[in-house]
């Protein structure tokens, strides 16, 4: 369905136009994370990067001081192929056209090949409201209901149901199915980087050294662990983040199924907040999401667990999240 078929009312309440509406309003300023603005090195966790590409000492890779203006370069027939298969990736998911906007200027073919070579993809996520009432053609797998009512009740921000409106680097690997623990994901780019973690006692060891599981939000959060991470994506760690679980699940309805097909689940980037009286602060050891587990439901599970746990079920898939492109 073209959006000029869509009633006004309808489009206007699902997708989002202007990145101001990604912004908490005045009632967020009490909390220590907002669902939008990065804070770099914070235990606490990131959200989406908002700012300016262009402002010096910002470049989205380590070795990049300054990127080129604004309206840069044309893009190039690599991207301008990729760009074609994101526009109809996304015809195909919501029914109806989404502009998809150019790459930022310092993503290059060649660091685009680099990462596709350990299995790690661009993708755009449309500045889309997911609201638990829209019925689109590609969106098989929704998040549970108990998601939706945790938002209603105001246990998970309100933009938990919102995606970013910008690129992604995307690790494109399945988890693996359980294996007492011993499992790994293939091919794995972070298998070193995190035996080098274990050896060096900033997290701790586990059955197998170099495995993705055994590791709390907490753990992954710890700006030692993120720079390390970072550093074998070639990408600056401020960008570097968990996935959303609404980014989570609509990459999986999207492009990649098989990631709800195993038995062993992911930590989400999001914080659950108990209900407590006005006024009363929250603390800092309240649950976090995660899901994926076939058995819970597999792209539609959503669950919690304290920061601080180690699972030897629990994994995770790091994401780079780009600032909004320009259009």
């Amino acid at each position: 369905m073209n959006r000029k078929n869509r009633s006004p009312s309808s489009f206007e309440s699902e997708h989002l136009e202007s990145p101001e509406i990604l912004k908490p309003d005045s009632s967020d300023s009490g909390r220590d994370m907002s669902r939008r603005t990065f804070l770099k090195g914070a235990v606490a966790g990131a959200a989406m990067v908002v700012g300016d590409l262009s402002r010096k000492g910002s470049g989205l890779f380590p070795d990049t001081a300054e990127a080129a203006p604004l309206g840069g370069r044309p893009e190039r027939l690599e991207f301008q192929k990729l760009i074609e298969r994101e526009k109809a990736s996304l015809r195909t998911f919501f029914g109806y056209e989404i502009a998809v906007p150019p790459l930022p200027d310092e993503i290059t073919p060649e660091r685009y090949e680099k990462w596709k070579k350990i299995a790690f993809e661009l993708h755009y996520l449309p500045a889309e409201k997911m609201g638990k009432g829209r019925q689109l053609p590609g969106w098989k797998k929704k998040p549970p209901n108990s998601f939706y009512v945790r938002i209603q009740n105001g246990e998970l921000h309100p933009n938990s149901i919102v995606l970013p409106g910008a690129w992604a680097l995307v690790d494109t690997r399945e988890k693996p199915q359980s294996q007492d623990g011993k499992q790994m994901y293939q091919d794995d780019v972070l298998a070193k980087v995190l035996e080098n973690l274990r050896q060096k006692k900033v997290i701790p060891e586990f059955k197998v050294q170099g495995s993705r599981f055994g590791i709390s939000w907490h753990e992954l959060h710890n700006p030692e662990v993120k720079k390390a991470i970072a550093e074998a994506l070639d990408v600056s760690e401020e960008f570097l983040r968990l996935p959303y679980a609404i980014e989570w699940n609509y990459l999986g309805n999207a492009y990649y199924s098989k990631w709800g097909g195993t038995d062993t689940a992911e930590w989400f980037e999001d914080i659950y907040e108990y209900p407590r009286p006005k006024g009363e602060k929250r603390l800092l050891d309240e649950d976090r999401l995660f899901g994926g587990n076939s058995s819970g439901g597999g792209l539609s599970s959503v669950a919690l667990d304290l920061p601080l746990q180690r699972d030897d079920q629990v994994g995770f898939r790091p994401l780079v999240v780009l600032l909004e492109s320009r259009m």
